[in-house]
């Protein structure tokens, strides 16, 4: 039982970790479209 519990914590941290990197990279895309002078990313994603 205990190993059930386990495996859905793990998979919850995991998409859990994927969703805050997700917001990471949203959040640095708006602060680059809003202040591109403060951009060091070689990504352009808007326009």
């Amino acid at each position: 039982m205990l190993d059930k519990l386990d495996a859905a914590l793990r998979f919850q941290q995991e998409a859990l970790n994927l969703r805050a990197q997700r917001q990471e990279v949203l959040a640095a895309n708006i602060a680059q479209c809003r202040y591109p002078w403060l951009s060091g990313s070689r990504y352009r994603f808007c326009q």
